[in-house]
């Protein structure tokens, strides 16, 4: 019942002293602050959050970088080593965490005209893989979750994990894909 997620340590030194996180580019943070995703998210009346199911599990690897994702396995000492390749980012490359976020903002991009609010929230509100954005209306918030699912959705992605601080807006949104933990309305200052 506990959840895993295996890493992979690409840090690990081959028998040429070198490994793949030494010869691979980390690439640049590219996705906003979280002080000013946190900020921006602040400025609404109805908070909207989710976040990206298995986004590094989302994104594929091209044949060509397979090779350098490849690892040998067995389960049993006796039986001979299985050699595999990764298909998907792997948990422990340096890389993988601009790939992935590479990966939604080309995205956001290529279907920006479909989806012209989920593209900004892309661009704004997302930090890695979670969503903090908002809206004035009801209606607005109801637009703006069908957008992002819309808009995720044709890259191949899940949004998951929704919560939204107005009940309406909720019932909007199926209950498999809300998140677990109930919303706290803070009424007063001494409640902070």
């Amino acid at each position: 019942s506990t959840k895993i997620r295996a890493v992979f340590d690409a840090s690990a030194k081959s028998a040429s002293n070198v490994s793949l996180n030494d010869i691979l580019l980390v690439g640049p943070t590219i996705h906003s602050s979280l002080i000013d995703v946190l900020l921006r998210f602040r400025l609404y009346r109805i908070a909207l959050t989710a976040d990206v199911s298995k986004m590094y599990r989302a994104i594929g690897l091209v044949e060509a970088d397979r090779d350098l994702h490849r690892f040998v396995w067995r389960s049993d000492p006796d039986k001979p080593l299985q050699d595999y390749r990764m298909t998907r980012l792997t948990f422990g490359v340096s890389a993988s965490s601009f790939a992935a976020n590479m990966s939604v903002k080309r995205n956001a991009l290529d279907h920006a005209l479909e989806f012209p609010k989920a593209a900004a929230i892309v661009e704004s509100s997302f930090y890695v893989d979670d969503c903090l954005t908002g809206a004035n209306s009801a209606q607005e918030a109801i637009d703006i979750h069908q957008q992002l699912l819309n808009l995720f959705s044709n890259g191949g992605f899940l949004l998951r994990k929704w919560n939204c601080s107005d009940p309406e807006v909720l019932q909007h949104i199926q209950p498999e894909y809300r998140d677990a933990q109930s919303t706290h309305c803070i009424q007063g200052p001494d409640e902070y």
